[in-house]
Protein backbone atom coordinates (compact mmCIF):
# COMPACT_ATOMS: atom_id res chain seq x y z
CA UNK A 1 0.00 0.00 0.00
CA UNK A 2 1.09 3.73 -0.52
CA UNK A 3 1.46 5.58 1.59
CA UNK A 4 1.17 9.83 1.94
CA UNK A 5 1.84 11.01 5.47
CA UNK A 6 0.80 15.16 5.63
CA UNK A 7 1.92 16.83 8.34
CA UNK A 8 4.35 19.11 9.63
CA UNK A 9 8.08 17.82 10.42
CA UNK A 10 11.74 19.35 9.52
CA UNK A 11 14.27 17.42 9.31
CA UNK A 12 17.38 17.39 12.76
CA UNK A 13 19.45 19.94 10.14
CA UNK A 14 17.35 22.23 10.17
CA UNK A 15 16.59 22.76 14.23
CA UNK A 16 19.30 25.87 14.52
CA UNK A 17 17.33 27.78 11.84
CA UNK A 18 13.70 26.67 13.26
CA UNK A 19 15.06 27.97 16.94
CA UNK A 20 16.42 31.20 15.32
CA UNK A 21 13.45 32.62 13.42
CA UNK A 22 10.88 31.81 16.68
CA UNK A 23 9.56 33.90 19.11
CA UNK A 24 8.01 31.12 20.92
CA UNK A 25 8.52 27.73 22.40
CA UNK A 26 9.77 25.53 19.61
CA UNK A 27 7.20 22.29 19.22
CA UNK A 28 10.38 19.65 19.43
CA UNK A 29 8.07 17.40 20.54
CA UNK A 30 5.51 17.30 18.08
CA UNK A 31 8.53 17.10 15.54
CA UNK A 32 9.47 13.94 17.43
CA UNK A 33 6.52 12.03 17.21
CA UNK A 34 6.23 12.96 13.75
CA UNK A 35 9.26 11.45 12.66
CA UNK A 36 8.46 8.29 14.76
CA UNK A 37 5.74 7.96 12.88
CA UNK A 38 7.68 8.49 9.69
CA UNK A 39 10.63 5.61 10.53
CA UNK A 40 7.61 2.99 11.58
CA UNK A 41 5.49 3.25 8.06
CA UNK A 42 9.28 2.75 6.36
CA UNK A 43 10.17 -0.09 7.81
CA UNK A 44 7.37 -1.65 6.86
CA UNK A 45 6.83 -0.31 3.55
CA UNK A 46 8.61 0.59 1.05
CA UNK A 47 6.39 3.48 -0.54
CA UNK A 48 6.08 6.26 1.82
CA UNK A 49 5.74 9.79 1.38
CA UNK A 50 6.38 12.51 3.62
CA UNK A 51 4.43 16.23 3.07
CA UNK A 52 5.33 18.75 5.17
CA UNK A 53 4.10 22.12 6.17
CA UNK A 54 6.27 22.59 9.21
CA UNK A 55 5.07 23.72 12.40
CA UNK A 56 6.45 26.97 12.56
CA UNK A 57 4.73 29.70 14.76
CA UNK A 58 2.51 32.68 13.02
CA UNK A 59 3.98 36.11 11.95
CA UNK A 60 4.65 38.23 13.77
CA UNK A 61 2.97 37.00 17.20
CA UNK A 62 5.63 34.10 16.91
CA UNK A 63 7.75 33.61 14.08
CA UNK A 64 9.79 35.75 12.13
CA UNK A 65 8.76 34.17 9.05
CA UNK A 66 6.59 35.95 6.53
CA UNK A 67 6.78 33.38 4.08
CA UNK A 68 8.18 30.17 4.27
CA UNK A 69 9.48 28.24 0.88
CA UNK A 70 11.59 25.46 2.09
CA UNK A 71 14.93 24.55 3.64
CA UNK A 72 18.32 24.64 1.99
CA UNK A 73 19.64 21.26 1.86
CA UNK A 74 18.53 18.49 4.12
CA UNK A 75 18.46 14.51 3.11
CA UNK A 76 15.59 13.43 4.68
CA UNK A 77 13.27 12.98 1.98
CA UNK A 78 10.64 15.14 2.99
CA UNK A 79 8.79 17.40 0.71
CA UNK A 80 7.87 20.33 1.68
CA UNK A 81 5.16 23.10 0.71
CA UNK A 82 5.32 27.11 0.28
CA UNK A 83 3.08 28.90 2.51
CA UNK A 84 2.12 32.38 3.24
CA UNK A 85 3.00 32.55 7.23
CA UNK A 86 1.02 35.91 8.04
CA UNK A 87 -1.14 34.98 11.28
CA UNK A 88 -4.75 35.10 9.73
CA UNK A 89 -4.33 33.81 6.30
CA UNK A 90 -1.59 31.11 7.06
CA UNK A 91 -4.23 28.01 7.41
CA UNK A 92 -5.60 29.29 3.93
CA UNK A 93 -2.34 29.15 2.31
CA UNK A 94 -1.00 25.66 4.10
CA UNK A 95 -4.39 23.97 3.13
CA UNK A 96 -3.63 25.16 -0.42
CA UNK A 97 -0.32 24.12 -0.96
CA UNK A 98 -1.16 21.07 0.50
CA UNK A 99 -4.14 19.94 -2.02
CA UNK A 100 -1.98 21.44 -4.57
CA UNK A 101 0.73 18.91 -3.72
CA UNK A 102 -1.01 15.89 -2.76
CA UNK A 103 -2.41 15.56 -6.43
CA UNK A 104 0.76 13.28 -7.82
CA UNK A 105 0.21 11.11 -5.05
CA UNK A 106 -4.06 10.65 -5.89
CA UNK A 107 -2.84 9.96 -9.89
CA UNK A 108 -0.74 6.94 -8.45
CA UNK A 109 -2.53 3.53 -9.38
CA UNK A 110 -2.80 1.17 -6.06
CA UNK A 111 -4.25 1.42 -3.07
CA UNK A 112 -3.70 4.52 -1.38
CA UNK A 113 -3.54 5.54 2.85
CA UNK A 114 -3.37 9.15 3.33
CA UNK A 115 -2.30 9.57 7.20
CA UNK A 116 -2.70 13.43 8.68
CA UNK A 117 -0.84 14.04 11.88
CA UNK A 118 -2.64 16.23 14.42
CA UNK A 119 -6.37 17.82 14.11
CA UNK A 120 -4.63 20.74 12.18
CA UNK A 121 -7.08 22.30 10.37
CA UNK A 122 -4.59 22.08 6.70
CA UNK A 123 -3.96 18.78 7.19
CA UNK A 124 -7.30 17.45 7.59
CA UNK A 125 -9.25 19.55 4.90
CA UNK A 126 -6.13 18.42 2.43
CA UNK A 127 -7.18 14.63 3.75
CA UNK A 128 -10.31 15.43 2.62
CA UNK A 129 -10.08 17.11 -0.35
CA UNK A 130 -7.78 14.06 -0.86
CA UNK A 131 -10.93 11.96 -0.19
CA UNK A 132 -13.54 13.89 -2.17
CA UNK A 133 -11.37 13.46 -5.25
CA UNK A 134 -10.68 9.34 -4.91
CA UNK A 135 -13.25 8.03 -2.24
CA UNK A 136 -11.37 4.71 -2.77
CA UNK A 137 -8.21 6.27 -0.75
CA UNK A 138 -8.12 5.58 2.93
CA UNK A 139 -7.88 8.59 5.52
CA UNK A 140 -6.19 7.88 8.71
CA UNK A 141 -6.28 11.36 11.52
CA UNK A 142 -3.56 11.10 14.47
CA UNK A 143 -4.40 12.89 17.55
CA UNK A 144 -1.69 13.58 19.40
CA UNK A 145 -4.06 16.83 21.32
CA UNK A 146 -7.59 18.14 20.83
CA UNK A 147 -7.58 21.33 19.23
CA UNK A 148 -9.30 23.13 21.62
CA UNK A 149 -6.18 22.65 24.21
CA UNK A 150 -3.03 22.68 21.87
CA UNK A 151 -2.87 25.99 22.94
CA UNK A 152 -2.83 26.41 26.86
CA UNK A 153 -1.02 29.51 27.22
CA UNK A 154 -2.08 31.79 29.83
CA UNK A 155 -1.60 35.28 27.30
CA UNK A 156 -4.33 33.60 24.89
CA UNK A 157 -6.51 36.91 22.91
CA UNK A 158 -9.89 36.81 22.88
CA UNK A 159 -9.34 37.34 19.06
CA UNK A 160 -7.16 34.46 19.03
CA UNK A 161 -10.38 32.45 20.37
CA UNK A 162 -12.69 33.62 18.66
CA UNK A 163 -10.79 32.77 15.49
CA UNK A 164 -10.08 29.05 16.93
CA UNK A 165 -14.27 28.63 17.30
CA UNK A 166 -14.87 28.84 13.96
CA UNK A 167 -11.06 26.92 13.06
CA UNK A 168 -12.47 23.73 15.21
CA UNK A 169 -16.16 24.12 13.82
CA UNK A 170 -14.69 24.03 10.03
CA UNK A 171 -12.24 21.34 10.29
CA UNK A 172 -14.80 19.04 12.85
CA UNK A 173 -16.93 19.14 9.50
CA UNK A 174 -14.11 18.03 7.36
CA UNK A 175 -13.47 15.14 9.68
CA UNK A 176 -17.24 13.39 8.42
CA UNK A 177 -13.89 12.76 5.36
CA UNK A 178 -11.99 10.71 7.82
CA UNK A 179 -12.20 7.18 7.93
CA UNK A 180 -9.97 5.69 11.05
CA UNK A 181 -8.49 7.55 14.10
CA UNK A 182 -5.34 7.30 16.78
CA UNK A 183 -6.16 8.50 19.67
CA UNK A 184 -3.73 9.07 22.47
CA UNK A 185 -6.60 8.39 25.14
CA UNK A 186 -9.63 6.87 25.46
CA UNK A 187 -11.49 10.34 26.41
CA UNK A 188 -11.18 11.93 23.08
CA UNK A 189 -13.59 10.00 21.20
CA UNK A 190 -15.82 11.97 23.15
CA UNK A 191 -14.71 15.08 21.34
CA UNK A 192 -14.19 14.18 17.53
CA UNK A 193 -16.85 12.76 15.36
CA UNK A 194 -15.19 9.15 15.87
CA UNK A 195 -19.06 7.58 15.74
CA UNK A 196 -18.42 4.18 14.67
CA UNK A 197 -15.29 4.30 12.88
CA UNK A 198 -12.51 2.39 13.82
CA UNK A 199 -9.89 3.78 16.21
CA UNK A 200 -6.78 2.70 17.97
CA UNK A 201 -6.00 4.25 21.64
CA UNK A 202 -2.34 4.57 21.89
CA UNK A 203 -0.51 6.79 24.57
CA UNK A 204 2.75 7.31 22.21
CA UNK A 205 5.47 5.60 20.55
CA UNK A 206 8.77 4.42 21.04
CA UNK A 207 10.64 3.27 17.96
CA UNK A 208 13.00 -0.13 18.16
CA UNK A 209 16.36 1.36 17.95
CA UNK A 210 15.19 3.49 21.23
CA UNK A 211 14.07 0.29 22.68
CA UNK A 212 16.78 -1.25 22.45
CA UNK A 213 19.48 1.55 23.30
CA UNK A 214 17.54 1.55 26.52
CA UNK A 215 18.00 -2.07 27.65
CA UNK A 216 21.75 -1.62 26.26
CA UNK A 217 21.62 1.08 28.83
CA UNK A 218 20.13 -0.95 31.58
CA UNK A 219 22.54 -3.99 30.92
CA UNK A 220 25.79 -1.58 31.14
CA UNK A 221 25.49 -0.31 34.65
CA UNK A 222 26.14 3.35 34.09
CA UNK A 223 27.79 5.24 36.71
CA UNK A 224 25.76 7.39 39.03
CA UNK A 225 28.20 9.55 40.37
CA UNK A 226 27.84 13.05 39.72
CA UNK A 227 24.13 13.16 39.19
CA UNK A 228 22.43 11.80 42.56
CA UNK A 229 20.99 15.32 43.14
CA UNK A 230 20.03 16.31 39.79
CA UNK A 231 16.41 17.04 38.76
CA UNK A 232 15.58 18.04 35.09
CA UNK A 233 12.83 19.70 33.31
CA UNK A 234 12.78 19.70 30.09
CA UNK A 235 9.69 21.40 27.98
CA UNK A 236 7.45 24.56 28.12
CA UNK A 237 7.73 26.92 31.21
CA UNK A 238 3.85 27.79 30.89
CA UNK A 239 2.64 27.75 34.13
CA UNK A 240 -0.57 25.80 33.15
CA UNK A 241 2.12 22.68 32.95
CA UNK A 242 3.30 23.30 36.63
CA UNK A 243 6.26 25.75 36.54
CA UNK A 244 5.25 27.77 39.68
CA UNK A 245 4.37 24.36 42.07
CA UNK A 246 8.19 22.92 40.71
CA UNK A 247 10.18 26.14 41.73
CA UNK A 248 8.30 26.44 44.99
CA UNK A 249 8.97 22.70 45.59
CA UNK A 250 12.67 23.29 44.94
CA UNK A 251 12.82 26.25 46.77
CA UNK A 252 10.95 23.75 50.02
CA UNK A 253 13.78 20.82 49.38
CA UNK A 254 16.40 21.95 52.12
CA UNK A 255 19.47 20.15 50.43
CA UNK A 256 22.39 22.37 49.41
CA UNK A 257 23.50 19.78 46.95
CA UNK A 258 20.56 19.61 45.06
CA UNK A 259 20.14 21.18 41.60
CA UNK A 260 17.58 22.03 39.32
CA UNK A 261 17.87 22.48 35.19
CA UNK A 262 14.87 24.07 33.37
CA UNK A 263 14.88 23.99 29.61
CA UNK A 264 12.62 25.36 27.40
CA UNK A 265 10.14 28.57 27.40
CA UNK A 266 7.04 30.17 27.84
CA UNK A 267 4.70 32.20 30.03
CA UNK A 268 6.22 31.29 32.99
CA UNK A 269 9.83 31.72 32.29
CA UNK A 270 10.26 35.41 34.29
CA UNK A 271 8.88 33.24 37.10
CA UNK A 272 11.76 30.92 36.36
CA UNK A 273 14.36 33.82 35.99
CA UNK A 274 13.48 34.99 39.49
CA UNK A 275 13.77 32.00 41.00
CA UNK A 276 17.01 31.79 39.86
CA UNK A 277 18.19 34.80 40.73
CA UNK A 278 16.86 34.05 44.40
CA UNK A 279 18.30 30.19 44.52
CA UNK A 280 21.84 29.14 43.12
CA UNK A 281 20.43 25.70 42.67
CA UNK A 282 18.46 26.72 39.82
CA UNK A 283 19.50 26.87 36.22
CA UNK A 284 17.02 28.17 33.24
CA UNK A 285 18.67 27.31 29.88
CA UNK A 286 15.85 27.99 27.58
CA UNK A 287 15.57 26.63 24.47
CA UNK A 288 17.68 23.75 23.99
CA UNK A 289 18.02 21.25 20.96
CA UNK A 290 16.46 18.14 21.03
CA UNK A 291 19.78 16.50 21.28
CA UNK A 292 20.90 18.78 24.40
CA UNK A 293 17.91 17.97 26.28
CA UNK A 294 18.30 14.13 25.74
CA UNK A 295 21.84 14.36 27.32
CA UNK A 296 20.50 16.30 30.16
CA UNK A 297 18.04 13.93 30.78
CA UNK A 298 20.22 11.05 30.19
CA UNK A 299 22.62 12.78 33.05
CA UNK A 300 19.61 13.93 35.87
CA UNK A 301 19.35 11.75 38.61
CA UNK A 302 15.38 12.89 38.70
CA UNK A 303 13.39 14.19 35.70
CA UNK A 304 9.80 16.09 36.54
CA UNK A 305 7.03 16.57 34.73
CA UNK A 306 4.83 18.76 37.15
CA UNK A 307 1.67 18.99 34.98
CA UNK A 308 -1.60 18.61 37.71
CA UNK A 309 -4.45 16.92 37.15
CA UNK A 310 -7.32 19.45 38.12
CA UNK A 311 -7.70 21.01 34.32
CA UNK A 312 -10.22 19.71 32.18
CA UNK A 313 -7.89 19.00 29.13
CA UNK A 314 -6.00 16.26 31.48
CA UNK A 315 -8.63 13.90 30.55
CA UNK A 316 -7.46 13.84 27.19
CA UNK A 317 -4.01 14.15 27.63
CA UNK A 318 -0.85 12.05 27.83
CA UNK A 319 2.19 13.66 27.78
CA UNK A 320 5.12 12.46 25.22
CA UNK A 321 7.64 13.93 27.85
CA UNK A 322 6.48 11.13 30.40
CA UNK A 323 7.84 8.39 27.90
CA UNK A 324 10.84 10.38 27.16
CA UNK A 325 11.57 10.78 30.96
CA UNK A 326 11.04 6.51 31.45
CA UNK A 327 12.79 5.81 28.43
CA UNK A 328 15.91 7.15 29.73
CA UNK A 329 16.54 5.23 32.92
CA UNK A 330 16.49 8.27 35.10
CA UNK A 331 14.14 8.30 38.62
CA UNK A 332 10.93 9.99 37.43
CA UNK A 333 8.07 12.48 39.32
CA UNK A 334 4.76 12.89 37.91
CA UNK A 335 0.99 12.67 38.86
CA UNK A 336 -0.58 10.28 36.99
CA UNK A 337 -3.16 12.31 34.80
CA UNK A 338 -6.48 11.17 34.41
CA UNK A 339 -5.98 9.82 30.64
CA UNK A 340 -3.05 7.64 31.63
CA UNK A 341 -3.43 4.07 32.28
CA UNK A 342 -3.05 3.14 36.08
CA UNK A 343 -0.46 1.15 35.19
CA UNK A 344 1.52 3.74 35.02
CA UNK A 345 1.65 4.08 38.87
CA UNK A 346 4.31 1.27 39.26
CA UNK A 347 6.55 3.61 36.90
CA UNK A 348 6.23 6.52 38.37
CA UNK A 349 7.11 8.32 41.50
CA UNK A 350 3.88 9.80 41.46
CA UNK A 351 2.72 13.10 42.79
CA UNK A 352 -0.09 12.90 45.31
CA UNK A 353 -2.09 15.70 44.57
CA UNK A 354 -1.14 19.12 42.44
CA UNK A 355 0.23 21.02 45.26
CA UNK A 356 3.83 22.02 45.89
CA UNK A 357 4.24 20.29 48.73
CA UNK A 358 3.37 17.09 47.61
CA UNK A 359 5.50 17.36 44.31
CA UNK A 360 8.57 18.45 46.59
CA UNK A 361 7.88 14.87 48.69
CA UNK A 362 7.66 13.08 45.20
CA UNK A 363 10.97 14.64 44.68
CA UNK A 364 12.40 13.57 47.82
CA UNK A 365 11.54 10.07 47.42
CA UNK A 366 12.94 9.91 43.85
CA UNK A 367 16.01 11.29 45.41
CA UNK A 368 16.58 8.60 48.13
CA UNK A 369 15.39 5.89 45.79
CA UNK A 370 17.94 3.29 45.75
CA UNK A 371 19.79 1.81 42.50
CA UNK A 372 17.87 -1.59 42.70
CA UNK A 373 14.45 0.18 43.43
CA UNK A 374 14.76 2.26 39.77
CA UNK A 375 16.20 -0.70 38.11
CA UNK A 376 13.47 -2.86 38.82
CA UNK A 377 11.10 0.29 37.72
CA UNK A 378 12.78 0.33 34.62
CA UNK A 379 12.73 -3.16 33.63
CA UNK A 380 9.19 -3.36 34.27
CA UNK A 381 8.33 0.32 31.88
CA UNK A 382 10.84 -1.77 28.85
CA UNK A 383 8.76 -4.70 28.76
CA UNK A 384 5.29 -2.81 28.78
CA UNK A 385 7.14 -0.28 26.21
CA UNK A 386 7.87 -3.39 23.56
CA UNK A 387 4.20 -5.22 24.41
CA UNK A 388 2.15 -1.60 23.81
CA UNK A 389 4.75 1.11 22.66
CA UNK A 390 6.57 0.32 19.44
CA UNK A 391 5.63 2.55 16.79
CA UNK A 392 5.58 -0.38 14.38
CA UNK A 393 2.55 -1.89 15.94
CA UNK A 394 0.63 1.12 15.52
CA UNK A 395 1.45 1.42 11.92
CA UNK A 396 0.82 -1.98 11.32
CA UNK A 397 -2.41 -1.78 13.12
CA UNK A 398 -3.47 1.45 10.80
CA UNK A 399 -2.83 -0.21 7.49
CA UNK A 400 -4.88 -3.20 8.62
Amino acid sequence: MKVLILCGVFEDAMEASVIRQAKRAVEFSANLMQKKIIRAFQTISDDVSVLSAPFLGAYPTASTTKRFSGFDGGNEGYTYVTFNNVWGIRNLSRTRSLKRALRPFLAQEGEKLILAYSPHTPFVKAAAYAKRLDPRVRTCLYVPDLPQYMNLSAKVSPIYKFAKFFDIRSMTKAMRFIDSFVLLTEEMKHCLPVGDKPYLVSEGLITEDALKEAKARLLSKEPTDGKEKTVVYTGKLDCRFGIPALLEAMRSIDEPECRLVLCGTGDAMHLALAAAKEDARIRVLGQVPPSEAATLQKNAAVLVNPRGSSEEYTKYSFPSKNLEYLLSGAAVVARRLPGMPEIYERFLFSVADDSPEALAEAIRAALGSSREEREQTYRAFLAYAEEHLLATQVANAILR
